[in-house]
């Protein structure tokens, strides 16, 4: 019998983040611990409501993880007695929910930019740069660049997202999503291919 949708609304109370799904409680505790969406170390508690007496299962470990939420799934099924599928789904809106808050909580403690002004190149840095740009091994040399910045066997896909980034001079530049699994490594990819760009200065009149 399919289940009514239910809104999956985070609260916040004191070091808790609160999710309530039916006669569900999932209590999070030590998201801010976290500093990225790749990891999400966090102690959580199921309890269920819904059997008289309530019915509890609580646990420590990386929800961003597929094997160690499975685990929590069976062992929090077991426990509360509720329906392993109805636990997936739930844990799928937490998830959901803490990554929004992850996110905008990292959006808040990101500081502003600092204007120092229009970015100025000498003659020889310039003379550097048009040498590199007109290098008929151009393509080797920007993937040859991608392992110093921390990225080991992600040639193609660093490229491309170069390649995407350079499009932004373009009347209609690329896009490019990244799509893998939870924690494989997305925003370190996208911040090295960002890394490889100047800022753009305010008196840049460039598109």
């Amino acid at each position: 019998m399919p289940l009514t949708p239910e809104t999956a609304t985070l609260e916040h109370s004191g070091e808790y983040h609160l999710l309530r799904l039916g006669q569900r409680e999932y209590r999070v505790c030590g998201l801010e611990k976290n500093n990225s969406l790749e990891v999400m170390k966090v102690a959580v508690r199921l309890m269920n409501m819904g059997q008289g007496s309530a019915l509890f299962h609580l646990d420590s470990f990386d929800l961003a993880r597929d094997g160690e939420r499975r685990r929590f799934i069976e062992r929090a099924a077991e426990e509360t007695r509720l329906e392993k599928e109805l636990v997936k789904r739930d844990l799928a809106k937490l998830l959901l929910a803490l990554e929004q808050a992850q996110t905008e909580r990292s959006t808040r403690h990101w500081p502003r930019p600092v204007d120092r002004g229009a970015l100025e190149m000498s003659a020889a840095d310039r003379a550097a740069a048009l040498s590199f740009l007109q290098s008929p091994a151009l393509i080797d040399r920007i993937t040859a660049a991608f392992p110093t910045c921390g990225l080991a066997g992600e040639g193609r896909t660093s490229l491309s997202a170069y390649l995407a980034c350079t499009s932004r001079k373009l009347d209609k530049p690329l896009a490019v999503i990244i799509q893998s699994t939870s924690a494989a490594g997305k925003s370190t990819l996208m911040e090295a291919v960002l890394a490889m760009f100047p800022r753009r200065s305010a008196s840049s009149t460039a598109p």
